[in-house]
């Protein structure tokens, strides 16, 4: 149930500003209505109404009553979507505005995206396009319009905004609403169109999504969709979506579609979606699709699939599948899922288990989850996770947070990389009492500041540029301008690359080269890497590149890669080829692992390599370990190092 706090409307329309004078016009009309009832005479005296009058005075006082009704109620609508936004637990703040989202009209969606837009940060970038997919329920050609207009500071959001509108137009109008999407210049935004039109059209005729989505060329097919319509689709008859996933061409599309299938299936009958993963051909997708299942199973008959588990012959794949009810258990039963990991034997593979399940337990009560992770072996993964659980600590209770890190964190890089992503979490919400909490702390780094200050800009801009302007000139200073150009360039990426080249070289500056590379490929990838190509320092264009290509190769593989290929031999294409490879590691490994053997120096090549076999065995050991056997990439020595012999 969503948390509802009413205020005034006169501090609603504050709020709200901009939002069409909804309230204050509201209450004019009410004001006007009364007076012309004629209640009072000019004197203020009483006055007897004939009996038209009178009547004319009720409809009166009837109207004024239902122009209060309206404004009282979109009031209180907005409220409970203003709270909503405010709670510092993030699950359920989604889950609350999700439900604030729910009950918002069609009368009252222009004036919540009013407020919304007056929103900074987070706030805005949760709400604007939950907005518009509500809008799009009723209008959903002016809410498909408005989103691909929008202007976001993210890709995602816009591109959200943009599928959500589609989805609900294919609904009610499939025809038009394909026509619409496919009318789209813009190539990532089209691709969100129709992903959102196939996805419509999926709740209805999964088969006649999947023939249209087949009928498109493939720049214009995004991968993800397939999941979206394959869940459907095993939601009405499992047999047949499943062997439609198994009959599509190997690839990422084909494992989306077998991955979706088995988690709705196993949501029903687990064991019968077991049983047809088993019988995938290829070990990669069969593991895959089998690690789906147990989770959904332990939530529903824990005992049941542990024997399941428990049949599964000694190895990665049992070891996964515990791994998996261990994590699904971690927030309801910790206990349980603590004794359900010694399943798993002793090692690398348990302690992963332990601090997964952790920081699943740490979106729910962070502080359990961060005493759950100290009780594990030091690593690099319990430190990331660490890291995570004390940054959604701090969203909650910052203070309580940066005390228990410093009083039961050891000196050293790692603490300090645990307050300042701890304070970073906390600048999202009060940036302003974060800055004031750093700036009073002993022996603070340049770089720690910038962080916090690029969480202040990315929700203020011009009030993190003016308070870092106004410090004492100098290297510190530097860096906190440094710091406050990586948040501007989350809304205007150009305007923080023309500041960017008055400021000296630094890390700082090196890390706000990135950033700004970053968010600008969410916009215009050829432009950033226009602006890339001219940076004068290589270890600024080395971080730019590495920022650039990842970003890029999210939302257009072939493009990426065609621009990475041709940058010349040096540092900042092995920084280019690294950003590539690891996005594309996940869907294409074979790809990023060829890709890996080209990068130039040995040491990162090598480096390279070793995390994409990581990545890779975990989904299929069988053809990672023949990648590194059969590569001519690494001397016998490297094979060695990669395999553990």
């Amino acid at each position: 149930m969503s948390v509802k706090i009413y205020l005034p409307l006169t501090l609603v329309a504050a709020l709200a500003a901009g939002a069409g004078g909804y309230f204050l016009g509201s209450n004019a009309g009410e004001k006007s209505a009364l007076l012309s009832a004629g209640a009072m005479s000019a004197n203020g005296e009483s006055r007897s109404l004939s009996p038209d009058s009178a009547k004319a005075g009720g409809a009166g006082r009837d109207a004024a009553r239902g122009v209060a009704n309206a404004a009282d109620r979109r009031g209180q609508v907005l409220s409970s979507l203003l709270s909503a936004t405010r709670q510092s637990n993030q699950l359920r703040k989604y889950r609350d505005v999700m439900l604030a989202v729910s009950q918002i009209g069609e009368e009252d969606i222009q004036a919540a995206i009013e407020m919304a837009k007056k929103s900074k940060g987070d706030e805005e970038r949760m709400l604007l396009p939950m907005l518009i997919a509500r809008w799009a329920e009723f209008d959903p050609k002016s809410a498909a319009a408005y989103a691909l207009e929008m202007k976001s500071e993210n890709g995602w959001a816009r591109s959200f905004a943009v599928s959500s509108a589609a989805s609900e137009w294919a609904k009610k109008d499939a025809g038009a609403a394909k026509a619409w999407a496919l009318g789209i210049t813009d190539p990532q935004m089209q691709k969100g169109a129709i992903s959102g039109v196939v996805s419509g059209l999926a709740e209805g005729d999964p088969a006649a999504a999947l023939a249209w989505l087949q009928s498109l060329p493939s720049a214009q097919r995004s991968s993800d969709v397939y999941g979206q319509v394959f869940r459907d689709w095993a939601g009405r008859d499992s047999t047949m979506a499943a062997q439609q996933a198994l009959a599509l061409p190997p690839g990422s599309a084909r494992s989306q579609a077998i991955a979706a299938v088995v988690s709705r299936w196993s949501e029903n009958d687990p064991a019968l979606a077991l049983k047809w993963a088993q019988s995938i051909p290829e070990l990669g997708t069969r593991s895959t699709a089998m690690n789906g299942i147990f989770g959904n199973w332990a939530n529903k008959d824990l005992e049941a699939a542990s024997v399941e588990a428990r049949k599964l012959p000694a190895g990665p794949q049992r070891n996964r599948a515990f791994a998996e009810m261990v994590s699904s258990l971690a927030s309801k039963d910790t206990a349980a899922a603590l004794k359900l990991a010694e399943e798993i034997p002793a090692g690398i593979a348990r302690s992963e288990a332990v601090s997964n399940a952790a920081q699943r337990l740490a979106w729910q009560n962070p502080k359990a989850g961060v005493e759950l992770m100290l009780s594990l072996p030091a690593n690099e993964s319990r430190e990331q996770t660490l890291s995570q659980a004390f940054s959604q600590w701090a969203r909650e209770s910052p203070q309580e947070a940066l005390a228990y890190a410093q009083k039961e964190l050891p000196e050293g890089q790692q603490r300090d990389r645990v307050v300042q992503n701890a304070a970073q979490s906390w600048a999202r919400n009060d940036p302003r009492a974060a800055v004031d909490w750093m700036t009073k702390q002993p022996n603070v780094k340049p770089e720690e500041m910038a962080s916090v200050l690029q969480s202040w800009a990315q929700q203020d801009p011009q009030g993190a540029l003016n308070w870092a302007e106004l410090q004492p000139k100098g290297e510190k200073t530097n860096a906190l301008i440094a710091g406050a150009l990586s948040g501007l360039a989350q809304h205007e990426p150009q305007e923080a690359a023309e500041r960017f080249a008055k400021l000296p070289e630094s890390d700082a500056k090196r890390n706000a080269a990135a950033d700004i590379a970053g968010a600008w490929a969410g916009q215009d990838p050829a432009a950033a890497a226009k602006w890339v190509a001219k940076l004068g320092d290589e270890k600024t264009i080395e971080a730019a590149t590495a920022r650039l290509a990842n970003v890029w190769a999210r939302q257009d593989f072939a493009q990426a890669a065609a621009w990475v290929e041709k940058l010349p031999a040096g540092a900042p294409r092995d920084a280019a080829v690294l950003g590539y490879a690891e996005t594309v590691v996940g869907t294409d490994p074979a790809g990023a692992a060829a890709w890996a053997e080209s990068i130039g120096d040995d040491a990162k090549r090598e480096n390279a390599m070793r995390n994409i076999y990581q990545r890779w065995k975990r989904n299929d050991e069988a053809a990672a370990k023949q990648w590194v056997e059969q590569t001519q990439s690494l001397n016998a020595e490297g094979k060695k190092r990669f395999l553990g012999k």
